[in-house]
């Protein structure tokens, strides 16, 4: 019998705010591209953990705030061709890993735009009334 998800509770980055913007530079990889099967389930491609450390750097470069409680996020992206709803997962994990909100069970609503007037991928973060 398999045991129930434990959260394991990271800390959020900075003063607590009710909106903010982050932009990486690269945009996110597919969904279809983050994890690849081995001999014993499913492991993280090296594509997406590239994509993560690099994102990691990134954000941790940005001023450090926090969103708190659940959220609505909206990802905008340039230059990419993959199917907007495969392109939200990966900029979430990094929101996560990176403190910016709580968990990914927090997020009440997201969006991702294709947005050829940016560079990379911009997002977008409030706090859900």
């Amino acid at each position: 019998k398999r045991k129930a998800h434990r959260a394991i509770l990271r800390p959020l980055d900075g003063a607590a705010v009710q909106h903010g913007t982050l932009t990486l530079s690269l945009s996110p990889p597919s969904v279809n591209a983050l994890f690849a099967n081995a001999r014993k389930g499913r492991r993280k491609t090296l594509a997406y953990r590239n994509w993560r450390a690099f994102a990691d750097r990134e954000l941790r470069e940005q001023p450090s705030w926090h969103v708190p409680g659940k959220v609505r996020i909206l990802i905008r992206v340039g230059g990419s061709r993959a199917d907007c709803d495969n392109l939200c997962k990966a900029p979430i994990d990094a929101l996560v890993g990176a403190g910016r909100i709580q968990d990914d069970r927090n997020v009440a609503d997201v969006r991702a735009i294709h947005d050829d007037t940016v560079t990379g991928t911009v997002i977008e973060i409030e706090a859900a009334a």
